[in-house]
């Protein structure tokens, strides 16, 4: 995994000036990871290209989460690529840390999966609420926080993080913008880290799916088409999708602590089959329902 991901990193370097083809390669080069996983085992691959797919949907409310960000600290267009480019890769090594800890609770507590699955299923609850009574979505209340607390002074300064002021080193607006992605971040991770650790179960599963999909929210970002955060009710649909994955987790759970004793086992490509066609219909009918709307 981390050998495709330097060279797509490598790569992105000589592209920098042609975001299309970027967003382009990162596909491709997570298709090839999955290629590569297939050869050693079809259960792995399926499940990590179901994983990616979880991974990306979950995140697409990142993409409007940067376009607030910048529109707040009326960021440049030309200087949003940089701080876009380190607010992703200092975010992967957040995302790791998170998995890390996922996979620590599933392997090490006897109870871990039923707490993963609670957390999962919290967030489907979470996803239902928003839905059904259009309360503000947790972007607008972490760009509410980011008006009042990192308010500070600090140089109108661009291109840089730092920039010296009357020979004081000091902070820049760029740094501000970088500092509120890796919030914006830590806040989604919340949501997708659970479910991708409890579909995977597999550490090196769920790290690549959880890289490439944050690479590519941030290569959609730099080619922005609107349509693609404009989909009405896919928090419905991936609610529906999560507390599937929450309740059929559970099940097992009991089953495997019982001995089989309680309950059935249902098989993790039930599982993620079942999510990925909920994910696909909510797209589908959410764009033909915004279609319709224009």
């Amino acid at each position: 995994m981390f050998s495709i991901l330097m060279v797509g990193i490598s790569i992105e370097f000589f592209l920098k000036d042609h975001p299309r083809i970027i967003a382009i390669l990162w596909i491709m080069l997570s298709i090839s990871f999955a290629g590569a996983l297939l050869s050693y085992s079809s259960y792995y691959s399926y499940i990590y290209t179901s994983s990616y797919i979880l991974e990306v949907s979950l995140s697409l409310d990142n993409i409007l989460m940067f376009l607030l960000i910048f529109k707040e600290f009326g960021i440049e267009l030309a200087n949003q690529e940089k701080a876009i480019f380190i607010g992703t890769y200092s975010a992967v090594f957040l995302r790791l840390a998170f998995v890390s800890i996922g996979i620590a609770i599933l392997d090490e507590l006897k109870y871990g999966s039923i707490i993963l699955s609670l957390v999962v299923l919290i967030t489907a609850g979470m996803m239902i609420k928003r839905e059904l009574k259009k309360k503000k979505s947790e972007g607008n209340r972490l760009l509410d926080f980011i008006r009042s607390s990192l308010r500070i002074n600090v140089a109108n300064e661009q291109k840089s993080i730092f920039t010296k002021v009357k020979g004081k080193i000091v902070p820049t607006k760029l740094l501000l913008v970088i500092i509120a992605i890796e919030l914006a971040d830590i806040l989604f991770a919340t949501d997708s880290i659970p479910a991708i650790v409890l579909l995977s179960k597999t550490e090196i599963v769920a790290f690549s799916s959880t890289i490439f999909g944050t690479i590519l929210i941030r290569s959609i970002y730099l080619n922005i088409n609107k349509s693609l955060i404009n989909l009405p009710h896919i928090d419905a649909f991936l609610a529906i999708g999560l507390g599937f994955l929450g309740i059929a987790s559970s099940i097992n759970s009991i089953y495997g602590m019982t001995g089989g004793r309680i309950g059935l086992r249902i098989h993790e490509e039930t599982i993620a089959l079942f999510v990925i066609i909920i994910i696909i219909a909510g797209i589908l009918l959410s764009s033909i329902k915004g279609k319709s709307t224009k």
